[in-house]
């Protein structure tokens, strides 16, 4: 859309300039798409702002109004500190106090990382429209590192996880359940790319808030992460979690001379 490459352009112009005015002239963007689609909801575009208000109040009232929130204060150890109110949802003043610092850039310190050999896993729910896939990409592929190309060129897996159906079955005619469990056990929980030291990982059926939005590949790629410092193909072969194959097929098999097939990127 023409007008948010407007929009995207005078946000790149401002932070050569202004820094601390960029702050509002960039995320005039994400207002913008909000004002033309009628109020949706940045962090999930499956909903609008008055669909997600109704949970962001319950939380609110828990942590100002509730009876539980002197007790709260006490935990967090924040009962002498003098600022009223102790919690607020998006604080503008917080974000005021952070203005300089919010739109540094930081993505080298990923490079440093991957330099020190740490496992990092970056992922992202697919229908978070301010944070997810679409803006995180546009950093990552300038990042430099051993294998970034390959890292780019090569066909994604598909993250599997268990069907939370077949761990608790349904029995014939039970009216509560609604998904009967699959043939293999196995239910999509994302799609992801990895070089040595950085895996990227798409979560499907989930905005900004992925682990409240779809817990089974949330949960499982914290648990690879702990056992193998990787996510980890949950088939019965690594190639099962490939597309590859499918992609060889769907081009007829083709070789030399009709084309060369790329086993690596399909």
């Amino acid at each position: 859309m023409g007008q948010i490459a407007t929009l995207n352009r005078r946000c790149q112009e401002s932070l050569a300039t202004d820094l601390k005015g960029a702050a509002d002239i960039c995320s005039d963007i994400m207002g913008y798409i909000e004002d033309i689609s009628g109020g949706v909801f940045p962090y999930d575009m499956r909903i609008f702002g008055y669909d997600w208000d109704p949970t962001e109040e319950i939380v609110t009232d828990y942590l100002v109004n509730s009876a539980a929130a002197a007790d709260i204060y006490t935990a967090l150890h924040v009962t002498a500190n003098d600022k009223e109110p102790k919690f607020c949802m998006s604080c503008g003043p917080v974000g005021e106090a952070f203005v300089m610092d919010n739109l540094l850039d930081y993505s080298y310190y990923f490079e440093l990382l991957i330099q020190q050999k740490s496992p990092v896993l970056i992922y992202a729910g697919e229908m978070d429209a301010q944070d997810g896939p679409k803006t995180q990409e546009y950093w990552m592929r300038r990042l430099s590192f051993a294998g970034s190309e390959d890292f780019w060129n090569q066909s994604r897996q598909i993250y599997w996880v268990d069907d939370p159906a077949c761990t608790t079955p349904c029995y014939v005619g039970d009216p509560t359940c609604t998904t009967a469990c699959t043939d293999d056990g196995k239910i999509v929980g994302g799609y992801w790319r990895e070089s040595d030291y950085l895996s990227y990982l798409t979560v499907p059926k989930a905005g900004h808030f992925v682990p409240a939005n779809y817990y089974l590949p949330s949960y499982q790629f914290l648990q690879d992460y702990i056992a193998e410092q990787k996510l980890v193909c949950h088939k019965a072969t690594d190639s099962d979690c490939s597309t590859v194959e499918a992609k060889r097929t769907a081009m007829n098999n083709c070789h030399t001379p009709n084309g060369t097939f790329n086993t690596k990127t399909g």
